[in-house]
């Protein structure tokens, strides 16, 4: 019985040590990440660190600081383009929010996807936004801030998402009453090019 319990012991000692070190490895990965360090990033994955553990995950890291040449090297590692951090995001929510056109190409190019309409509309991807919509997204929802898909498209002069969001029933009354409570976005619509084309549609 003592041997047992003292092989019990041992192994849960076992256990406890090999996830102290994944979870450490884990944390340097994720610091690599954020620095760009190409080389420190490929030693602690020879050592085992997990590419899509981490919070955040070492992609969205890399993703958000722009350094492309880590994505392509965590890509050639086989890391989940898909992996979300705990806010839901995954890794093209933060390229395009961020602007980051290259590495945002590198990752639909792995078929990474959107998971917020929010998103999509204000980055104009009319794809992501038709995806997101036939699973059930709602293209009224308010986002923290108040505002709609519809006008974050339009924010973003993207026409062929405002005439996307209008087919599956964006509510154009709520659009109005959101740029009301919105001083500075009727300000910005009202100064580009889009205002014509809002006046002739709503």
């Amino acid at each position: 019985m003592d041997s047992a319990l003292a092989h019990i012991a041992g192994l849960l000692t076992e256990y406890g040590e090999r996830e102290k070190k994944e979870i450490e490895l884990s944390a340097l990965l994720t610091m690599a990440a954020w620095r760009g360090e190409l080389d420190e990033i490929s030693e602690l994955i020879s050592q085992g660190a997990n590419i899509n553990a981490g919070v955040p995950p070492a992609l969205h890291c890399a993703v958000n600081e722009g350094h492309k040449e880590v994505v392509e090297l965590l890509l050639t590692k086989g890391v989940d383009v898909d992996v979300r951090d705990n806010t839901g995001q995954t890794s093209l929510d933060i390229a395009l929010s961020r602007d980051r056109k290259e590495i945002a190409e590198l990752l639909q190019a792995k078929g990474a996807s959107i998971s917020s309409i929010y998103t999509a509309a204000q980055a104009g991807h009319l794809e992501g936004a038709k995806r997101l919509l036939e699973a059930g997204a709602d293209v009224n929802k308010k986002d923290k801030d108040g505002l709609t898909p519809l006008l974050y498209a339009i924010k973003g002069g993207h026409k062929d998402l405002v005439m996307l969001l209008i087919a599956k029933g964006a509510d154009n009354g709520l659009l109005w009453q959101t740029l009301r409570n919105h001083g500075s976005t009727i300000r910005t619509i009202k100064s580009s090019f889009f205002v014509f084309f809002l006046w002739t549609i709503l």
